[in-house]
């Protein structure tokens, strides 16, 4: 169940070292710096449950992590890495060319929050291949400055402030980027020779944002990263090197990072020696629908919380059961962390102990907190409701393993580790899987006669 580290990167990604500009700029609207500003205000007040003693230095994330994380990208991403900081401090903004990641109001899906950057690996290397910027633009719900920021001598990926949502933006077709086939590179290579030959400032991709498409994107990019072979991406997963894109990226604002660290060291978790385990209940299945019938869709939505007892709880403890199982049994040693869309979940799985083969396991987690809201079918317009989406994804990138099921969010947390220890505990349909299992292993592929490259 534990994987070994990946080998197969190319050998001059540590020897070919990029010196890359200490000036970083960052064009975060003033408005939102206040918005910032005020939540780590409200933050001190101790109006919100991180109080006012804690530290907002974080070991897992920060300034202090971008350069051992720039050093393990591979030598075309570093270089790419440091002529974006050049651009961006040597030039006007207006005299640039950006790759937008946008989800807007106007769009008709955007997804949860890992749906929306799994795909930032091969927006990189278009970006690349392109001489364009790579910027974000959210403004559904949130902006992301509102949760994330730009760690010192890391990519910025703020969009310029002149920029507004879907004002003079060009969508260029990318959805046939479906399937790594023969086809494959012909396309991307069209794709790429449409945006070089634009005079457009801002384009984005026009895509279906199914699975297979994005798993299509980052197995391109993985096949420009990799030597002779490389891991293919399937199912949910991140790549394995988003553990390091997102530490050169992004680093949480100072109210999260201060609740993170209340919660570790009331829970007792240091970097790097626990294992998380993620259960999203409101995932809509056969099973739940059959439950709660047409109230499954409210509860996805977050307009509808069930009562947990009856029917609708032993679901819930069956899935948490094989769960907990699949955490410990990866590591039977290091504490257990439990995360969950469901505060009623939680509270039961925190105040009783599971059985684990004979064994009564004791789980770690926050209690008696609000449930997570989805970022998709958010209405509630309040920046804080969402920060404790950001502070569990980021104790589960933490840590050391990690267990979880259908959906990409566990998954995302997976890939800040490097997906080096991580079990699957439901199936694509939603129900359990024993462990050990087979659907977290990673098979290497060969990379022949440059098929994949984007050259």
């Amino acid at each position: 169940m534990v994987e070994d580290d990946d080998n197969v990167l190319a050998s001059s990604i540590h020897s070919d070292k990029v010196n890359v500009s200490s000036k970083v700029t960052n064009i975060s609207k003033v408005e939102i710096d206040k918005r910032i500003n005020n939540a780590v205000t409200i933050e001190e007040e101790g109006k919100y449950n991180g109080g006012s003693n804690s530290s907002t230095y974080l070991t897992m994330y920060g300034d202090h992590r971008v350069p051992s994380s720039l050093a393990a990208l591979p030598p075309w991403l570093q270089e790419y890495i440091a002529w974006n900081q050049k651009e961006r401090t040597t030039k006007d903004p207006k005299d640039l060319k950006y790759i937008v990641m946008k989800c807007i109001k106007s769009q008709t899906r955007c997804g949860g929050f890992s749906d929306r950057l799994r795909p930032l690996p091969f927006y990189l290397l278009l970006a690349q291949k392109t001489n364009r910027i790579v910027c974000i633009y959210w403004d559904r719900p949130m902006r992301l400055e509102h949760y994330l920021q730009v760690p010192k001598n890391g990519l910025d990926w703020a969009c310029p402030s002149t920029f507004e949502g879907d004002t003079g933006i060009r969508d260029v077709n990318a959805k046939f980027l479906i399937r790594m086939d023969e086809k494959v590179k012909k396309y991307a290579l069209q794709l790429v020779s449409r945006i070089k030959s634009s005079k457009q400032t801002y384009i984005a991709l026009d895509t279906s944002q199914s699975t297979d498409q994005i798993n299509c994107m980052n197995n391109i990019f993985n096949a420009y990263s990799y030597q002779d072979r490389m891991p293919k991406v399937s199912k949910w997963m991140h790549i394995n090197m988003m553990e390091h894109i997102f530490r050169i990226m992004f680093k949480p604002i100072p109210a999260i990072a201060r609740n993170i660290n209340v919660t570790m060291t009331k829970l007792g978790l240091v970097e790097g020696n626990y294992t998380s385990i993620h259960l999203r209940t409101r995932y809509p299945t056969s099973r739940l629908k059959h439950i709660l019938g047409k109230n499954m869709s409210a509860l996805d939505h977050g307009h509808f919380t069930p009562k947990f007892d009856g029917r609708y709880k032993s679901y819930l403890m069956q899935l948490t059961n094989n769960a907990v199982e699949c955490g410990y049994l990866l590591d039977t040693k290091r504490p257990i962390v439990f995360i969950s869309d469901s505060t009623d979940l939680v509270d039961h799985v925190i105040e009783n102990k599971i059985n684990v083969r004979g064994l009564k396991v004791q789980i770690l987690g926050v209690k008696q907190r609000p449930n997570i809201i989805h970022l998709e079918f958010d209405n509630t317009n309040l920046e804080d409701t969402f920060y404790p989406l950001f502070e569990d994804l980021l104790i589960m990138g933490g840590g050391s393993c990690v267990a979880h099921g259908l959906g990409s969010f566990g998954a995302f947390g997976a890939g800040l580790t490097g997906n080096r220890c991580r079990a699957m505990h439901r199936n694509y349909r939603g129900a359990p899987i024993k462990c050990p299992n087979n659907d977290t292993s990673i098979e290497l592929i060969p990379i022949t006669n440059n098929e994949l490259m984007l050259d």
